[in-house]
């Protein structure tokens, strides 16, 4: 997965910053047929190849990667590739209401019956610990 272009000049004056034509302002995936899977890496590249993405922003690693629909444990091995760019050029903004991690615990099937569903995600959960 090639990550956006780092060429880009450090040096921007943040008034001259706005989006620069008003049909790259929302990408989605029924604008384009090789968009129609739903993963976001190639919109990127459709606006890295011509412009310097300063700061990219998302709620789930799936905003920063098209490998995310994986394992707790993939998920991990992902993250661990790609955090140096958290803080730095990408930054997560937490939604813990909905999201692909509620069907991580069971794989993603959702033909599974919904006892059965609870049952793996309830097992996935960390108790907080206590202080004491």
């Amino acid at each position: 997965m090639p990550l956006p272009r780092n060429d880009c000049d450090a040096t921007v004056d943040p008034r001259a910053l706005q989006v620069a034509r008003s049909d790259l302002a929302l990408l989605i995936r029924r604008d384009k047929p090789e968009w129609s899977t739903g993963a976001k890496w190639s919109r990127f590249a459709y606006i890295a190849k011509d412009y310097c993405v300063l700061l990219m922003l998302g709620d789930r690693i799936g905003d920063f990667s098209d490998k995310y629909n994986t394992s707790p444990a993939d998920r991990d091995k992902l993250f661990e590739e790609l955090k140096v760019h958290f803080g730095h050029d990408w930054i997560m903004l937490a939604n813990p209401a909905y999201g692909s991690f509620e069907s991580a615990p069971h794989g993603h099937n959702f033909k599974l019956p919904d006892d059965e569903k609870r049952v793996k995600t309830r097992g996935a959960l960390l108790p907080w610990p206590a202080k004491s």
